[in-house]
C-alpha cells in the first residue's frame, strides 16, 4: 500500500475538519481551518491512503500538520494522525516533510506547542531536536492543560540538513517532481494489524 504525503488544497477542507474533530475528540474546541479562506491559509501537508479503484476504495486523508511562517519562522499550528493509522510513522513524515518545506522557504526555526501529558509527541520531537524553550500556563482551552513550547534551531544549516537527509533516507521517503508530492510503501497487513491493536486497547481501556 501506498501513502502519499502533498501540500493541502482547498477539496481537502471538508475531510480536514472531520479528522482533526476526530483526533482531538474531547480536546477539540475549533478546528484551525474553519478560516482557511486563502491559500496561504492552507500552508501545510496531508498524508493520503492511496485507494483501490476496481475495489471502489477511495483515497483517505489519515494525516494533517497545517503551518504558519512569519518572518524566519515556521510554526507548527495544528497536527494529527487518525488513530487507526498511528504507530506506523506517519506523523514523523509529515513532520520532516514540513521541516524541508520550512528550510525551502527560508526559516532559521520550527516551533510548536505540545501538551506537557503527550509524552509520545514529545519524544518524536526531541528526535528532530526540538527542545523546551517555555511553557504556556492553561493553554488548551479544553481542560486548561499546560503547553511546551518546544523549538529547533538552525534548521537551514548544513549539519541540520545533513541529519535530515539520513532521517528521510530511514523513513524510506520518495520525492515524485511532477505532482510534487512524496510517497512511502507501507504493508498492508501491517496496517490490519495495527487497527486490530487500536480496537483492542479501546475496549481493554
Amino acid at each position: 500500500m501506498k501513502i502519499f504525503i502533498r501540500s493541502i488544497q482547498k477539496d481537502d477542507l471538508t475531510d480536514l475538519k472531520l479528522l482533526e474533530k476526530k483526533v482531538y475528540g474531547s480536546n477539540f474546541s475549533s478546528s484551525q481551518f474553519d478560516l482557511a479562506n486563502k491559500i496561504d491559509d492552507l500552508f501545510g501537508y496531508v498524508a493520503i491512503q492511496k485507494g483501490v479503484p476496481f475495489l471502489k476504495i477511495k483515497n483517505k486523508i489519515i494525516g494533517f500538520i497545517k503551518l504558519v511562517h512569519v518572518i524566519d519562522e515556521t510554526h507548527v499550528n495544528s497536527f494529527g494522525v487518525d488513530q487507526f493509522f498511528r504507530g506506523i510513522s506517519v506523523g514523523e513524515k509529515l513532520l520532516i516533510v514540513s521541516i524541508m518545506k520550512a528550510i525551502e522557504i527560508g526559516s532559521n526555526s520550527c516551533t510548536l506547542e505540545v501538551r506537557e501529558s503527550n509524552f509520545n509527541a514529545q519524544n518524536l520531537y526531541s528526535k528532530y531536536r526540538f527542545l523546551k524553550t517555555g511553557i504556556r500556563k492553561n493553554y488548551y482551552s479544553v481542560n486548561r492543560e499546560n503547553a511546551l513550547i518546544m523549538t529547533v534551531q538552525k534548521i537551514n544549516s548544513v549539519e541540520y540538513s545533513e541529519f535530515l537527509s539520513v532521517q528521510i533516507q530511514k523513513m524510506c521517503l520518495r520525492y515524485i517532481p511532477k505532482i510534487d508530492s512524496y510517497y512511502y510503501k507501507i504493508s498492508s497487513v501491517r496496517i490490519f494489524l495495527m487497527r486490530i491493536i487500536s480496537l483492542f486497547q479501546q475496549f481493554t481501556f
